[in-house]
């Protein structure tokens, strides 16, 4: 059962998905079988299996142990609006200050992207997007008023002065006028957007760079998954895997791959090799939910960590070298670490 429960919420993304579609299993009893990836990585977990089209629960068991409580409490753990919505729903929907707002919001529905969710996450989205709306539409009438009155009263001024320019000591007014229009704009996070488009439009501008012969990726699609058959990957596959990089005579390997827990078979191969190869770098996960790295990286500090940050559209455009962890320690990341070894990498 502990591994079942690993293979689902191992990786935050994919959970998410996971609990999503076993949600509607547990809530409908079973679900058409439509071959996506999702399902084949659920099926793969133990908890569900295919019958006659239709996915349902392994057993009674699986049903007790993974219940609908189960559910809810691990996908509280990933919504980064956990707390707003519990209070949103204990009001029965009326309290809005518990809703989300500015660039909150955003990032609420950037993570939303894609995921199956509860009906009470989508009613509380919808309602945080509906308050979010009528505030921007209240906020342009106070500044469509503001427009009128300046207007009346640089009329009234223009006809005081017998149709003569604005005086200066309009001039800090318009100013003061237009700036506090364009930072409420900005509160609002209206002109995000408009920003991250300027910046990727940018980069279209900028020549390519030339992808670095010295460094090779090897990937893992799924196409090795379905060929494999399981997932994750057993540690016999990526010992193998490794040992063939190896005898490349690389400068270095980064291994990009959670592996905090064993998965069997050849697990104890794979930790021969952890020790006997110098030159390779595993990866963790230190922001938010926190992934391990393999215990005999760590040990001999060959651990970087490959957290990323995701703009709220969903897009990432910078990379972390460097990170204080929730113990006050400074970690680097694989790309950081990088800079301190010879320049060739096999990158898995």
């Amino acid at each position: 059962m502990r591994t079942i429960r690993d293979r689902i919420i191992i990786n935050e993304q994919k959970a998410v998905q996971l609990l999503g579609i076993y949600q509607e299993i547990i809530g409908q009893g079973e679900i058409p079988a439509d071959g996506s990836a999702e399902q084949m990585k659920l099926r793969l977990s133990g908890l569900v299996v295919e019958k006659e089209g239709k996915i349902k629960v392994y057993n009674l068991v699986c049903q007790t142990v993974f219940s609908k409580h189960w559910v809810e409490k691990n996908l509280e753990k990933f919504r980064p609006y956990a707390q707003e919505i519990r209070a949103w729903i204990a009001s029965e929907g009326q309290d809005q200050s518990c809703l989300l707002q500015g660039s909150q919001l955003q990032d609420a529905l950037t993570w939303a992207l894609g995921k199956r969710l509860w009906d009470d996450d989508y009613r509380f989205l919808v309602a945080s997007q509906t308050l979010a709306k009528q505030q921007t539409e209240q906020l342009l009438e106070a500044t469509e008023q503001a427009s009128q009155l300046l207007a009346s009263t640089r009329s009234k001024a223009k006809r005081k002065a017998q149709k003569r320019r604005i005086g200066f000591v309009w001039i800090p007014v318009i100013s003061l006028s237009v700036t506090i229009f364009v930072l409420l704009l900005r509160w609002s996070g209206l002109l995000q957007g408009l920003e991250w488009s300027m910046l990727d439009q940018f980069f279209r501008w900028r020549s390519l760079e030339p992808s670095d012969p010295r460094i090779a990726i090897v990937t893992i699609d799924e196409r090795d998954l379905t060929e494999v058959g399981k997932w994750p990957i057993p540690d016999s596959i990526l010992a193998k895997t490794i040992t063939n990089i190896k005898a490349q005579n690389p400068q270095g390997i980064g291994l990009d791959l959670y592996r905090d827990l064993p998965v069997e078979p050849g697990h104890s191969d794979l930790v021969k090799l952890f020790q006997s190869t110098s030159i390779l770098f595993g990866t963790e996960k230190i922001a938010s939910s926190r992934v391990a790295a393999p215990p005999v990286l760590s040990e001999s500090g060959q651990v970087g960590f490959s957290d990323i940050v995701v703009d709220a559209d969903g897009r990432v455009r910078r990379a972390l070298l460097s990170l204080v962890d929730s113990d006050g320690e400074l970690r680097y990341s694989l790309v950081q670490l990088s800079k301190n070894n010879p320049p060739v990498t096999y990158d898995l």
